[in-house]
């Protein structure tokens, strides 16, 4: 949905680990209303949910999302974000059994936690603006020059 002062988009992410020891990962899906100071430039805001991918079982499987970032237009077709995106899991509870001496099973006791997430981060990113044919060809016409 487009208008001369707000946008609104639905987007996803999905995080990648650049390194082994990596053992979660968001991946989001959010609508994402923009506020248009100019032709260049424009505040965004981001609500959505997310999927927590773990190989850790006691952790949560999916947090809301909340982000809030600043977009610099750097040509007809690529702009520059800056992001900050708040995730938070809900509440998972899990039982664990202790048993400090097998071999008295009478000293054994449960103890319960309560797991929760809170995942803060800021990025850059570099954004590509996929286009229609009908968008590219009015952008390309705009590019050529002045009209005499």
């Amino acid at each position: 949905i487009k208008n001369q002062k707000y946008n609104f988009y639905l987007g996803s992410q999905m995080m990648l680990g650049k390194k082994k020891d990596i053992t979660l990962a968001f991946h989001s899906i959010y609508l994402m209303p923009t506020y248009i100071f100019n032709d260049k430039n424009s505040l965004f805001f981001r609500l959505g949910y997310s999927n927590l991918n773990s190989n850790d079982n006691a952790l949560p499987t999916s947090a809301s999302m909340l982000g809030l970032g600043y977009e610099i237009k750097i040509s007809d077709d690529w702009a520059l974000n800056f992001s900050n995106t708040w995730h938070q899991t809900g509440g998972q509870i899990n039982t664990i059994n202790f048993c400090p001496n097998p071999m008295s099973p009478d000293d054994c006791y449960t103890e319960s936690m309560n797991n929760k997430l809170k995942y803060n981060k800021f990025s850059v990113s570099l954004v590509y603006e996929i286009k229609t044919k009908e968008e590219r060809k009015s952008s390309s016409t705009r590019s050529r020059g002045r009209n005499k």
